[in-house]
């Protein structure tokens, strides 16, 4: 939850940033012509860019909110079925379809399986251990009943 909550943040920042641009470059745009013509380009800039980089990138904090959404009824509230998740947050199936998808290619969801339209929790998920490799200092996992090295290849 911490990946999707970083980019989040992120793209509310850069969202009010371009909302600001937009704001201060028009009035820019008629001081700089009046007082330093040779700033000009600057607010032009700045007004393009707010103009028409504000729109997706509110567009990208909203898409990221509502895979928040998806996101918190899957981990907080333990719900798997497709069907359920639809009725709950009131968006279609093929979107929690779509958006489970995009949250495991980002990974934003861990720990579940995605096959046939169908998530589980992933029971053959190795897990980390606390112990280190001694060869290169990596940790180690859990496999086959046996401590395993993913970096070095190393099995103890």
């Amino acid at each position: 939850m911490n990946n999707i909550n970083k980019d989040i943040s992120k793209a509310l920042t850069i969202s009010i940033i371009a909302s600001i641009m937009l704001v201060v470059g028009i009035p820019g745009i008629i001081l700089s012509a009046i007082h330093i013509p040779q700033l000009l380009a600057l607010p032009i800039v700045c007004t393009v860019l707010g103009f028409y980089g504000s729109p997706m990138l509110w567009m990208w904090y909203a898409n990221l909110l509502s895979y928040k959404s998806i996101l918190k009824v899957i981990v907080n509230e333990k719900i798997t079925n497709i069907d359920e998740i639809s009725a709950m947050l009131g968006i279609s199936k093929q979107r929690v379809i779509s958006s489970i998808n995009t949250l495991m290619k980002k990974e934003y969801l861990t720990g579940y399986k995605f096959i046939n339209n169908t998530l589980t929790i992933n029971q053959d998920k190795y897990q980390a251990g606390s112990y280190k490799c001694p060869n290169c200092g990596a940790p180690l996992i859990d496999m086959d009943k046996r401590k395993y090295c993913p970096y070095c290849k190393s099995r103890f």
